[in-house]
C-alpha cells in the first residue's frame, strides 16, 4: 500500500521542479533587456522637450504621465484615464514606491520622470516593466494546471514550456502596458472556472470556485477590458450546472463586481469619468488603413502563427484539429468530465479570436489571451506526438527553435535601439536650425530649438513635402515602417526627385549577416526594432513637382 504512495509523491516532486525550471526559464528571457527603448539622454534635448518623457514603445509612456499627479502618502491614488483600466497604474504604482523604499529610485520618483534624471529615468521603466516580467513568467503555472486537469501531466508540461519560450509573449512581458497582467489574470479565471464546472457536475459544493472565478475574471478586467471576451466561456460554464444555476450565477456575478471594483476603485467614484472613457472606447473610429472583418481576422491568424507562437509551433497549431479528432478515437481512458471543460476551453479561445474585429485594430497585443489559451491543447498536440521517438525529436526540436526566436529577440532588446543611433548621428552630423520632417514626434526625440520640425504625416496621410519648411523642402526627411499610412504617388515622386537615402538605422532579427524575414510584421511587434531610413535633400532640388 505504501508503495504507490511514495510513487505518487515521487511524481508530485518531480513535476514540482520540472514547473520550477520552466518558470525559472520563462523569467530569464523575460528579465534579460527590461531597459530597453528609452532614449539616450541629452541634456539640451531634455530640456528642450518636456513634455517629451517616453519610451519607444509608443503607450508606455501614457501610464507614467498620468500617474504623475498621483499622491501615494495622502493616499490619492487616483489616475485620470480609464481608457485601459486601471489595475495596472495600482500595480506600477506599488512597484515605484517598493523601488523607492529600497533606494533604488529617489523619492519622489516624479523629480526624476520630469527631469529626465540620466541614471533614474531608465529604471522607472524598468520598474513598470518588472510587473510584466513577473505577471508573464507566472503564467506558466495556470498553463499547466488547466493543461493537467484536461490532459495529464505530460502535456501540461509540455504546454507551459511552450508558453515560457513562445516569441510574443516573451516579448510583450517586456512590456509595462496591461497586457500580459491581464492574461495572466484571464489564464487564472480560466483554470478556476474550469474547475469549478468539472467539480460542480461530480456533485461537490462548487460556490467558493465560482466566487474565485468571478473575482479573477473581474480584475482581469479591470486591468484591459479586452478579458470581457471571456464571457461565451463563463456562460458555457454557467450552463453546464447541474443545478442551482441562478444561485452560482449570483456567486459568480458578485465575484466579478468584487474583482473589478477592487481594480478599478474610482469608476465609482469618478463615474461620469469612467463613463465617458467606456464611450469614447466603442465610438473610437477606425483608421482607412486597418483590415475590417474577415481580412482582420485573416491577418491577425497569420501574425499569431508567425510572431505569436513563431513559425515553428505556428505549423504545429495547424494540425491540432486533426490530432484532436484523432485523439478522439485512441484507447487512452479518460475523464467523463474532461471533454465538456474542454469545449469550454475552445469556447474562450474562438471568442477572443472571433471578437478581434471589435478592436479595429490588427495589433499583436491582442492575441496574447488567445495564445496563452492555444498553449494547452498545443501541449495535448505534443504530448501525443512525443509517444512516437520520431515526434519526439520532431516536438523538441519545434521548441527549441521557438526558444531560440525569442533569444533573437531578446538579444535586440539588449542592443542599441534605431531611434537611439538615428539621433546621435543626426546630433554629429547635421547642423543647427536644419529643416527635419519626420512622422513621430518621438522617433527619434529631437530638439524644436535646435532644428526645424516639420510633421511628416498630416490628417489626410503623408503631408506634401513643397513649402513643408519656411525655404521650402526639408533638409532631411526620415521615414519609418511603423506607420500603417501608405505614401501618395505624389509623395513618392516628391521624395525620389529630390532625396537620396543618406543613413538606414535597423537592427532586423537574425546571428551575423542572416537576417530572418519578418512579413508584413504588426505595428506594435516592430516597437523594439523599426527601420529607419534618412533621406538627404539633393543638391540640386528645389521644384515643386
Amino acid at each position: 500500500m505504501g508503495s504507490p504512495n511514495l510513487l505518487q509523491k515521487a511524481g508530485g516532486i518531480l513535476s514540482s521542479r520540472c514547473l520550477l525550471v520552466i518558470f525559472l526559464l520563462a523569467l530569464g528571457l523575460r528579465l534579460a533587456g527590461l531597459d530597453w527603448g528609452i532614449p539616450v539622454y541629452d541634456q539640451a534635448t531634455a530640456i528642450a522637450t518636456p513634455g517629451l518623457r517616453v519610451s519607444y514603445h509608443l503607450d508606455e509612456d501614457n501610464l507614467l504621465q498620468h500617474l504623475v499627479g498621483t499622491r501615494p502618502a495622502e493616499l490619492d491614488f487616483y489616475a485620470p484615464d480609464f481608457h485601459w483600466g486601471t489595475l495596472q497604474y495600482h500595480l506600477i504604482t506599488l512597484m515605484l514606491w517598493a523601488a523607492e523604499q529600497v533606494g533604488w529610485i529617489s523619492s519622489p520618483w516624479q523629480d526624476a520622470f520630469r527631469d529626465f534624471n540620466p541614471v533614474e529615468y531608465p529604471r522607472l521603466f524598468v520598474a513598470g516593466r518588472l510587473i510584466s516580467a513577473v505577471l508573464g513568467s507566472l503564467t506558466v503555472f495556470p498553463v499547466f494546471f488547466i493543461g493537467r486537469q484536461l490532459h495529464g501531466e505530460g502535456a501540461a508540461r509540455l504546454g507551459s514550456l511552450a508558453l515560457a519560450a513562445m516569441p510574443l509573449h516573451v516579448v510583450s512581458s517586456h512590456y509595462l502596458t496591461p497586457d500580459v497582467a491581464m492574461t495572466f489574470l484571464v489564464l487564472l479565471s480560466m483554470e478556476r472556472l474550469l474547475r469549478w464546472e468539472t467539480r460542480s457536475q461530480t456533485g461537490f459544493r462548487s460556490g467558493g470556485l465560482a466566487l474565485q472565478a468571478g473575482g479573477l475574471w473581474g480584475l482581469a478586467m479591470s486591468a484591459k477590458y479586452n478579458a470581457l471576451f471571456l464571457l461565451p466561456a463563463v456562460l458555457s460554464a454557467l450552463l453546464k450546472q447541474p443545478r442551482n444555476r441562478l444561485r452560482h450565477g449570483m456567486v459568480l456575478t458578485t465575484g466579478v463586481c468584487l474583482g473589478f471594483f477592487l481594480g478599478e476603485p474610482y469608476s465609482i467614484t469618478h463615474w461620469d469619468e469612467f463613463r465617458e472613457a467606456i464611450h469614447r472606447n466603442l465610438q473610437a473610429p477606425s483608421p482607412d488603413s486597418t483590415f475590417f472583418g474577415a481580412e482582420l481576422l485573416a491577418a491577425q491568424l497569420k501574425n499569431v502563427l508567425l510572431f505569436g507562437f513563431g513559425p515553428p509551433l505556428g505549423l504545429l497549431l495547424l494540425v491540432i484539429w486533426q490530432s484532436r479528432r484523432r485523439s478522439e478515437t485512441a484507447a487512452r481512458p479518460r475523464s467523463p468530465f474532461s471533454g465538456g471543460a474542454e469545449t469550454t476551453l475552445w469556447i474562450a479561445m474562438a471568442s477572443f479570436f472571433l471578437t478581434l474585429p471589435l478592436l479595429k485594430f490588427a495589433m499583436l497585443r491582442y492575441c496574447l489571451p488567445l495564445v496563452a489559451l492555444s498553449c494547452v491543447p498545443l501541449g495535448k498536440v505534443m504530448a501525443q506526438d512525443s509517444r512516437r521517438a520520431t515526434s519526439r525529436w520532431l516536438v523538441g526540436i519545434f521548441l527549441l527553435l521557438t526558444g531560440a526566436l525569442s533569444l533573437l529577440q531578446v538579444k535586440i532588446l539588449l542592443q542599441e535601439h534605431p531611434a537611439n543611433a538615428a539621433f546621435r548621428w543626426i546630433l554629429r552630423h547635421v547642423p543647427s536650425g536644419t529643416c527635419v520632417a519626420k512622422g513621430w514626434p518621438t522617433i527619434p526625440i529631437l530638439s524644436g530649438h535646435k532644428y526645424e520640425l516639420a510633421p511628416l504625416y498630416g490628417e489626410d496621410g503623408f503631408s506634401d513635402l513643397w513649402n513643408l519648411c519656411r525655404n521650402g523642402l526639408p533638409d532631411y526627411v526620415i521615414l519609418d515602417n511603423l506607420t500603417t499610412l501608405v505614401p501618395s504617388e505624389r509623395f513618392q515622386s516628391q521624395l525620389r526627385m529630390n532625396y537620396r537615402p543618406a543613413m538606414t538605422f535597423s537592427n532586423p532579427p537574425g546571428l551575423g549577416t542572416v537576417r530572418l524575414p519578418e512579413w508584413s510584421a504588426p505595428h506594435d511587434w516592430k516597437y523594439s526594432h523599426p527601420t529607419l531610413i534618412l533621406y538627404q535633400r539633393k543638391p540640386t532640388a528645389g521644384f515643386p513637382f
